[in-house]
């Protein structure tokens, strides 16, 4: 195994913190879920997929890629708006 330092901004930190600290899990362990995560959305929009997050009242919100979800904020966004933190909100992966 190799070992890699990684510095980030307070902000990716504490979306960082608040990760492991829902999830039960080290801060390794959510940076290494969520690259697998990435590396599966890569391969998938790569190869034509889209993105479909559905809604509670089955409404689709299609994205060709997903913004990160840290926090409760999109970091960055204009309207910080909310979003949700769990991945049980309905994504899935289809087709074009």
């Amino acid at each position: 195994m190799k070992t890699m330092t990684l510095n980030l901004p307070e902000a990716e930190m504490a979306a960082l913190d608040e990760l492991a600290g829902e999830k039960d899990m080290s801060k390794t362990a959510v940076l290494r879920q969520a690259l697998r995560l990435y590396q599966l959305v890569h391969i998938r929009t790569r190869d034509g997929w889209e993105i479909d997050f559905v809604d509670a009242q089955g409404r689709s919100h299609r994205q060709v890629m997903c913004p990160p979800l840290l926090g409760h904020t999109l970091l960055g966004s204009p309207n910080n708006r909310d979003v949700p933190t769990s991945g049980t909100n309905g994504e899935s992966l289809t087709q074009k």
